[in-house]
């Protein structure tokens, strides 16, 4: 990948067999001045951003799936996504309705914009993926309506395709 910072200093992220990648470089160009090498390599060697955005994550993830929860909505992605691959389940255990009733029906209850799983594929018909992306606000404000609506019941049951 490719690294310019805002003056317009270049540098790039070459991987492979350094017997391959290296001559490349050299060959195309593409050597940078050692003192850009070592501001890419400060750059990129910085992860305190990345603990602070794994914790941003895990905390939007546990709001919206307490939230989530009494609706019947079921996370099945795992806990390191940056979003959450939601399904519904009836409330005896049986399969719940599609992925564009599930994204309906959470639009309406909360404001919730929910891509339906089958945009990722057959497999994902039963699902709903939802980004984690938004700031924290608007998180607490969409898991305050869904709680409201969870006295109504979940809003999917009424939509209908």
């Amino acid at each position: 990948f490719f690294f310019q910072a805002e003056d317009g200093i270049r540098d790039k992220l070459v991987t492979g067999v350094q017997t391959c990648a290296l001559p490349i470089c050299k060959h195309a160009g593409l050597m940078a001045p050692s003192p850009v090498q070592a501001a890419a390599a400060a750059a990129l060697a910085d992860d305190d951003h990345v603990a602070v955005q794994r914790d941003r994550y895990r905390t939007r993830r546990s709001l919206l799936l307490d939230a989530l929860g009494p609706l019947g909505l079921v996370h099945e992605g795992g806990d390191t996504a940056f979003y959450l691959w939601l399904r519904a389940l009836g409330s005896d255990g049986s399969p719940g309705p599609d992925g564009w009733a599930l994204a309906a029906g959470l639009a309406a209850a909360g404001g919730v914009l929910a891509a339906p799983g089958d945009l990722y594929g057959t497999a994902g018909a039963q699902h709903v993926r939802l980004a984690l992306v938004q700031p924290d606000e608007a998180f607490e404000r969409v898991c305050a309506r869904l709680r409201q609506t969870c006295a109504e019941g979940a809003p999917w049951t009424t939509v209908r395709n």
